[in-house]
């Protein structure tokens, strides 16, 4: 009798939802025991499918036993769902975003799932909303998202209100969300917004957003940055030395006083327009001979100073520094080969600073052990200057030059300057991409917050590092003693900075001649009362080469004429030599390639959107806005408002002609941006501790590997002090685990892989014994190991250590038990089932078995000593034939062989001391 009134209350349970159902609408009148709903809206179908909680990920219990009509019943996870879903509906209408609430709570059964809990714990709210606003439900998990969604589009949908009402009105009181003040969920909200943002909950509200730009995109944005700062600093830098001196220069020389023409004359003249073009344009105005004569004298000045600096410049260029190394035949498994170079080059342009070239070249040949460096400081000296050498600019290359420059510079941001801007407006913008370039490295180097930049370059103090860890490749230590608003007010910090990062504050300093106590970063505007507040500076320069990157930058340009020559029938000669060259660089079979073209199609699908928000001359997003509710917007804009902005919020616009005030513009910024892949400072932010994380791997891109390999722990962990800090490296960690289980699992599909370890041999077995075939199950195999299998990361040089639940008892490294991770060496980790081995590491084994190396090399040790360091060659012999088995590269045959030398010679030892013993 009992299971006949559980069935009949059941059955009425399933008609009261179907009633609730009923009152929103649907299409063709569905039940409630449908996985999928439709909705009928704005001529168009709404569909909500409620098939992710069919999956394991949402499944955080059997069950549910609620109270109905005063009786108990238990019903399914997924008729849960739908209750819950309902709640959140009711007294709403049925728009476009209904999906969403429905994944703010398969976002919330996940995280339930995750932390096999039937209810959360207070502690766990602010890793709720973490990932409320840095995951989405698909049918294989939860993924990282892009972009953090708008407000009212996830955050606002998330009524916790409605939810604890529904549950407790069936008797849930022990179920899902903690019975605390939603005051205490709003501080919850917020800290999660600090964490993950770097704004508050009301910034967000108004209209803030952030998105996850990430290392695997912006190591690509970082390297093309860095290519535009070399290839055209020099320009930029004698282009703005010479306007700011052309006046007096003119004046003293040529006696003439007209000071705009003189300005305009001149911004042709370094735009490398000839002075025949500009008589075309301009002679009306000024005597002809005139004008030749400021035209010369403005060549003639630039010419000078591009001169005094380009030698300079060249110096400090990765590929020059690169050159300097080989010619040097110091090993290329070096860590510090270019921070030495960059110091020895730095000590030549800067001056000593408390310690000579010649104690610095002497303290690093003595770390080379055996290996023999035969050169003093002329002969560093003429190698230089051989590499860097450019032969002296003269008046007649100096226009081609200008105008090959210029045209490159003012490319790299189209939309933000018109075509009928003066000849002055367009040189300032040209410059100011350079500037921006730097600037955007600058923030790379160091990832603090947008607010710290604004210091004079005399705050940054040089001092003789006495650290004896690092001071033979990094003889000097810079610290910026300036003030850290969000953490101590106006009272200033001394926080320390990289070598690399003095030099590009110097670089920015020269172009854009800095007085002593103006920020050495950026050109200020002289209207703004405090030019050392940098936030609006950073903020605006950050994207500024955004477009440029996703149309100009060299990977994504040789995938496009891969693919054009792939379209051609004929061939020539040459475009098959050509073809050939990119084939070889880019396997469109591989992995590696086929994520590159995954993020060229992203960027280049997303540009559109980016651009139309960003102010076009006098086209402000705001005009665009007040166009469309004119009904006179362009049709290829029209349609991408249509398509990305919400049925409420175009409802808005067009019917009740809301007003345009700058609140009202950020919000529909940040909804039409949704997804969109773009800079922002904060993103900037994660990528540095993700660059952090991933620096002694392979593929980081070539900025961040030449400038962040080399730096110790001791570096980063004075950053990770500060708590907000503290918080943003766990969630780069999360992101660093994704991001690396997915590239290795995919690439164990590749016909050749640049991984080897414990950790590869895994998936490895993972990928045979469950065999996954198809690009969703690589997908969703990924997601599980990276989210359920692997609990930590731990970065050092030789391997990367990939912690998984239930292989403590199993690490190298553990006592009693339990990892020690502090304890990290080669000896423990490339014999460990948790490290992960990649091509980036190869150096670093190389580096940390170089004194096992050698005593297993020398003759003179007893066989004890060499026992013990056997132990440590062995694993890495292992792991370095793995790579080279795994990549099918022949570079390591020679450390092989060199390894397989040092055992065999220790082993003789260890064996001629047995049989002297058994006499």
């Amino acid at each position: 009798m009992n299971n006949l009134n559980n069935k009949e209350n059941h059955l009425e349970f399933i008609a009261s939802c179907n009633h609730k159902l009923q009152v929103l609408s649907p299409k063709d009148t569905p039940n409630f025991n449908e996985v999928e709903w439709d909705f009928k809206f704005n001529g168009r179908i709404a569909k909500v499918n409620f098939r992710c909680f069919l999956h394991e990920y949402t499944n955080f219990t059997q069950n549910i036993s609620l109270v109905f009509d005063g009786e108990k019943i238990d019903i399914s996870i997924i008729e849960f769902a739908k209750v819950l879903w309902l709640s959140l509906m009711e007294g709403k209408t049925v728009q476009s975003n209904i999906n969403r609430r429905l994944n703010c709570i398969a976002i919330l059964f996940s995280y339930l799932t995750s932390e096999n809990v039937n209810c959360f714990s207070e502690s766990d709210l602010e890793g709720l909303y973490n990932q409320i606003l840095t995951m989405e439900p698909t049918d294989s998990g939860l993924s990282s998202r892009f972009s953090v969604p708008a407000y009212k589009t996830y955050f606002a949908l998330f009524d916790v209100k409605s939810l604890l009402h529904t549950i407790n009105s069936y008797g849930l009181n022990q179920l899902l969300l903690p019975r605390v003040a939603l005051k205490k969920h709003i501080q919850y909200q917020n800290s999660a917004c600090l964490n993950i943002m770097g704004i508050t909950l009301s910034d967000y509200k108004k209209g803030g957003s952030f998105n996850f730009i990430g290392l695997d995109i912006g190591r690509h944005y970082i390297d093309f940055c860095s290519e535009v700062f070399e290839k055209h600093y020099v320009y930029a830098t004698a282009c703005h030395i010479t306007f700011n001196n052309i006046l007096n220069v003119v004046r003293k020389n040529l006696d003439y006083r007209n000071d705009n023409l003189i300005k305009r004359i001149c911004a042709d003249a370094l735009m490398g327009i000839s002075v025949d073009e500009i008589i075309l344009t301009k002679g009306v105005y000024i005597d002809k001979k005139k004008m030749k004569e400021i035209h010369k004298v403005s060549v003639k000045l630039f010419c000078n100073k591009y001169n005094e600096i380009v030698l300079q410049s060249n110096a400090f260029k990765i590929e020059n520094i690169n050159a300097i190394i080989k010619k040097l035949g110091l090993p290329s498994t070096r860590f510090d080969n270019q921070e030495f170079v960059r110091s020895m080059l730095f000590c030549r342009y800067y001056g000593e600073n408390g310690k000579t070239r010649k104690q610095m070249l002497l303290e690093f040949k003595s770390s080379l052990g055996d290996i023999e460096l035969d050169c003093g400081i002329e002969e560093f000296d003429s190698i230089t200057d051989n590499i860097i050498f450019t032969p002296p600019l003269n008046i007649l290359s100096t226009l081609l030059l200008c105008k090959r420059h210029f045209q490159k510079c003012i490319n790299l941001r189209p939309y933000g300057i018109a075509d009928s801007s003066a000849g002055m407006t367009k040189l300032k913008f040209a410059i100011a991409n350079v500037e921006s370039a730097g600037v955007i490295l600058f923030v790379a180097l160091t990832g603090w917050r947008s607010s710290e930049f604004g210091f004079p370059l005399s705050s940054i103090q040089i001092s003789i590092n006495y650290d004896v860890l690092d001071s033979i490749y990094s003889p000097y230590r810079f610290h910026v003693f300036w003030k850290v608003p969000k953490t101590s007010g106006e009272t200033p910090l001394e926080r320390e900075i990289t070598l690399s990062g003095y030099l590009i504050a110097s670089q920015l300093s020269i172009l854009n001649q800095s007085v002593i106590t103006a920020p050495c970063l950026y050109n200020y505007s002289k209207e703004k009362d405090d030019i050392n507040d940098s936030k609006p500076y950073i903020g605006n320069r950050i994207a500024n080469l955004w477009q440029g990157f996703c149309n100009h930058y060299c990977l994504f340009t040789d995938l496009d004429e891969q693919e054009s020559l792939l379209k051609k029938e004929n061939l020539s000669n040459i475009e098959q030599s050509k073809l050939e060259k990119l084939n070889k660089s880019y396997d469109r079979r591989s992995s590696k390639t086929q994520r590159l073209l995954e993020i060229r199609s992203k960027l280049l699908m997303d540009l559109p959107r980016y651009i139309l928000t960003k102010t076009r001359g006098d086209m402000s997003f705001k005009k665009v806005l007040q166009y469309y509710q004119k009904g006179i917007l362009p049709t290829n804009e029209l349609q991408l408002l249509e398509q990305y902005l919400s049925d409420e919020t175009k409802h808005t616009l067009k019917v009740e002609l809301c007003s345009l005030d700058a609140l009202t513009v950020r919000v529909i910024v940040a909804e039409f941006l949704e997804g969109v892949v773009y800079p922002t400072p904060h993103a900037m932010r994660h990528m540095w501790a993700e660059a952090v994380l991933r620096r002694y791997r392979g593929d980081v891109g070539k900025f961040i590997r030449a400038n962040f390999k080399h730096i110790t722990e001791r570096f980063f962990m004075a950053y990770l002090r500060d708590k907000e800090t503290s918080m943003l490296y766990e969630v780069a960690q999360r992101n660093v685990i994704n991001s690396i289980v997915r590239e290795h699992l995919f690439a164990i599909k590749d016909n050749y892989r640049i991984y080897s370890g414990g950790f590869d041999s895994y998936l490895s077995k993972v990928v045979h014994v469950t065999k996954i075939v198809s690009h969703e199950e690589y997908i969703k195999t990924a997601k599980v190991i990276s989210e359920d299998r692997v609990v930590a990361i731990k970065a050092n040089p030789w391997a990367t250590c990939l912690l998984r639940v239930g292989t403590s008892q199993n690490t190298k490294c553990a006592e009693d038990g339990i990892p020690q991770r502090r304890n990290a060496s080669p000896k423990f980790c490339l014999a460990c089932v948790n490290g992960n081995v990649s091509e980036g590491n190869f150096n670093g084994i190389v580096v940390y078995t170089r004194s096992e190396v050698e005593a297993c090399r020398n003759p003179d040790l007893p066989a004890f000593v060499k026992v013990s360091c056997i132990e440590v060659l062995k694993p890495a012999l292992i792991q370095v034939k793995k790579l080279r088995k795994n990549s099918g590269n022949m570079k390591y045959d020679n450390f092989i062989a060199h390894l397989e030398e040092s055992i065999e010679m220790a082993l003789k030892t260890v064996q001629e001391e047995k049989n002297n013993g058994e006499r």
